[in-house]
């Protein structure tokens, strides 16, 4: 993780800074004979007295680490709390749907009974239409539930990360169902 790498790199600075140099002569024209054809050199660098510097950058990564741990824990349960709420808002959207069908079965039979009712003279034609309006109704609602459970995984989806599994999961679905 990042916030682990700048500890690290505010403890190295405890270490000393070591560095080394060198050269060679390949070709001595024009040179002092004084000049050695070659020289290696290593140098050491360290602060003794910093004024609690280092301490204080080590405890402020420290506490950067620390903020990003708190942020990830609860971005992780942002994320687990939303799919939850989604995940239950489908099952209320799937129980709905199933409701709604013995719903729409009762309308469609109960505007065959009018119809024959209007037929044979005994409902008016205000009756056929209200039981036909209601039949539509109950449709409309079954519908408005689909899009809602269609929306809601989508929803759980995007918060996952896999928003391109939409379609191939609302195809595989056995639960809800577009026909009417």
């Amino acid at each position: 993780m990042l916030a682990d790498q700048g500890i690290k790199k505010e403890k190295s600075a405890w270490y000393p800074d070591v560095y080394m140099m060198g050269t060679a002569n390949v070709y001595n024209k024009d040179l002092s004979e004084y000049m050695p054809d070659w020289y290696v050199g290593v140098g050491l660098k360290f602060d003794l007295f910093d004024g609690r510097a280092r301490v204080n950058k080590i405890h402020a990564a420290r506490s950067a680490k620390d903020q990003v741990e708190a942020y990830e824990r609860k971005v992780r349960f942002d994320i687990q709390t939303a799919v939850t709420k989604l995940y239950l808002e489908m099952q209320n959207d799937n129980e709905q749907y199933q409701s709604l069908g013995k719903s729409l079965e009762f309308a469609d039979e109960y505007l065959r009974v009018k119809n024959k009712a209007f037929q044979q003279g005994l409902a008016s034609s205000t009756d056929v239409v209200d039981a036909s309006l209601n039949l539509s109704k109950t449709r409309i609602e079954r519908l408005k539930v689909v899009y809602e459970f269609d929306v809601m995984l989508a929803k759980m989806l995007e918060i996952c990360g896999r928003s391109n599994d939409f379609e191939t999961i609302r195809m595989n679905n056995q639960g809800i169902s577009y026909e009417q």
